[in-house]
């Protein structure tokens, strides 16, 4: 059981790291392409709050992590 939800939290770190890269490379092309102060703000805010979304996703996998480690 412990080792099939260690997987699961290495695949899911994977991807959180995956998602930090991704929001970083989507904020390069916008502001290439768009000169439009109010979408800029916009997609910012967006980006901004996707980032809030997978540190959140980040602490409750550190905190899950932790209390496996406990119990091991």
């Amino acid at each position: 059981m412990l080792a099939n939800l260690m997987c699961i939290l290495k695949k899911f770190f994977e991807l959180l790291s995956e998602s930090d890269h991704g929001i970083s490379a989507g904020l390069h092309p916008l502001f290439a392409k768009d000169t439009d102060a109010r979408i800029l703000i916009r997609s910012i805010k967006l980006y901004h709050m996707f980032e809030d979304v997978f540190d959140s996703c980040q602490d409750i996998a550190d905190e899950v992590h932790d209390l496996m480690l406990e119990r091991i």
